[in-house]
Parts: structure tokens; C-alpha cells; sequence
């Protein structure tokens, strides 16, 4: 059994059994049951769900075989594009106007605008960790963003956890097999994370495919202000990551620094990596 601070892996021929373990394992657990639910008929390929027990936050999937790859340049390009186009595929077709993580088998979204839901998330960030998370000036600036942050349609399924590390490459292309946190929101933020996770995930070797992909995906958006808030969003749930584990994960200090001062997209993602 293979464990972390968040779950807990057994993986037997024919099956992998998929544990949910530590803070926020229930929400974990029904964000990865409800978003494979939710992709069927999508054009997306992905790791399916053969049984669920939600008492025990267990899942049980098929087993299926991953190589090692190298992520140069040409296949975080074709992955950049691959992306683009789920931004499209992973889109609502009804009339959805509600938006928010996608965590609760009873409702699907809770909040009327992105722009108050993520008012309100940063809010609830700001209470609990207080100044050791955001100096004031970080605070109001990010709390502008996103109260000027225009209420696009959020109609996409945002996979937040979609980057390099969370597929494995087939014949036909990606698969991808983590959902442990789908955000309903404007297709915009989605690419927007998506390039934000190129970067933080790539190896020192592969930055600069992994930015030239980013680049590829912010270009793709059509609403700035929107990305701009969006990526002050996923950099401040990172900044809480780096206040609560520490050294195992990117500090995205520089990055926030470089969105207060102005600084482009581009610029932010660029950031990630330094100290």
C-alpha cells in the first residue's frame, strides 16, 4: 500500500484501489466520482471508475500500464493544444450559470458569479491563515481583481489538477486519471491553470517548453482580467499550500510579487521557480 498525507494506493492486477485520506477527503473523493460522471460523452479519454464506496472513500479502478516519457518541447506543445481543445469539449451545453467546486453529490455549484466565489474562497483563506498568508496590500489588490473580475458564463469543467503529471500518452493521444479538485468556471480560468501547472510541474530541463506551451494557452484566452484574477487565485491556494507542507511544494512567492507589481501573465507563470 503506497500512502501520503492525502491517500492511500494499492495496486493489484487487475485493479488499483484509490484511498482518500487526510483533509477534505470527502470533497476529494465526490469531485473524482461526479467529474468522471459528468465527462461521459466528452471527447476526453480517461481512467473510468469501476466501483465506489463512499463510506470508506474508496475507489476501485482498472490497471493500466504507464511508461516514463520525456516532456520535451514537441509533446508539451501537442499537450498545450490537446488542452485548448478541452477547453471547448468540456463545455456545458445547458443554460449552467452557477459556479464552484465541483465536491458534493447533492449540487453541483454554489455560487451566482465566479467573481463572488472567488471573493469569498480568498476571503475564508485571509481568516484562517491571516497575515502569515497575504500582507495587506496583497490583500486588497487580490480582492479587486477579483471584484472587477467581469462574470463570464462559467460554463467548462475546470480540471485544476490537469498537467504532465496526471497523464500518461496512448496511441491516440492523453488520458488523463486525476480529479481530485474540478472547478466549475469561464473556460478562460481553465487554461489559465492548466498553463500555471505546465510550469510548476515541469523539471528544470523542461521549463522552457513547459513556458512556450503556457504562452500557447494564455494566448488561447480571451478575457485578461479574468486570467489575471484567476491566476491570483491558484497562486494564493499554492501560498497556502507552501504555509501548510513547506518545502514539498512550490512557493509562489516571486509569482505573487510579480502580479502585484503589474506584471503580465506571461511574466507571473514565468516567476513560479524563483525564490
Amino acid at each position: 500500500m503506497k500512502t501520503n498525507r492525502h491517500n492511500q494506493m494499492l495496486r493489484a492486477k487487475p485493479w488499483v484501489f484509490k484511498r482518500f485520506r487526510g483533509p477534505q477527503a470527502r470533497r476529494r473523493f465526490w469531485s473524482e466520482v461526479l467529474t468522471r460522471k459528468m465527462l461521459e460523452g466528452c471527447d476526453l479519454d480517461y481512467i473510468p471508475i469501476l466501483a465506489s464506496i463512499p463510506s470508506l472513500r474508496l475507489l476501485v479502478l482498472p490497471w493500466v500500464e504507464v511508461k516514463a516519457i520525456s516532456w520535451g518541447r514537441e509533446l508539451l506543445s501537442r499537450f498545450a493544444h490537446h488542452v485548448a481543445s478541452l477547453g471547448d469539449s468540456l463545455a456545458f451545453t445547458n443554460d449552467l450559470t452557477r459556479c464552484g467546486w465541483l465536491d458534493r453529490p447533492e449540487k453541483m455549484a454554489s455560487f451566482d458569479s465566479f467573481s463572488y466565489f472567488l471573493q469569498v474562497q480568498a476571503t475564508g483563506y485571509q481568516n484562517r491563515f491571516g497575515s502569515s498568508l497575504l500582507n495587506e496590500r496583497e490583500r486588497r489588490y487580490l480582492l479587486h481583481l477579483f471584484d472587477q473580475c467581469k462574470n463570464t458564463n462559467p460554463s467548462t469543467m475546470a480540471l485544476t489538477d490537469c498537467s504532465q503529471k496526471n497523464v500518461f500518452i496512448s496511441n491516440n493521444g492523453f488520458w488523463h486519471y486525476d480529479f481530485e479538485a474540478t472547478l466549475i468556471a469561464p473556460r478562460d480560468t481553465f487554461l489559465t491553470k492548466v498553463a500555471l501547472n505546465l510550469v510548476r510541474d515541469a523539471h528544470a530541463s523542461e521549463r522552457d517548453g513547459a513556458l512556450a506551451a503556457a504562452r500557447y494557452l494564455l494566448s488561447q484566452s480571451e478575457n485578461k482580467p479574468l486570467v489575471l484574477a484567476s491566476l491570483a487565485f491558484f497562486l494564493l491556494r499554492m501560498a497556502i499550500y507552501a504555509r501548510v507542507w513547506g518545502g514539498e511544494v512550490v512557493n509562489p512567492s516571486a509569482a505573487l510579487n510579480c502580479l502585484v507589481a503589474g506584471g503580465s501573465d506571461i511574466e507571473i507563470i514565468g516567476k513560479i521557480h524563483d525564490d
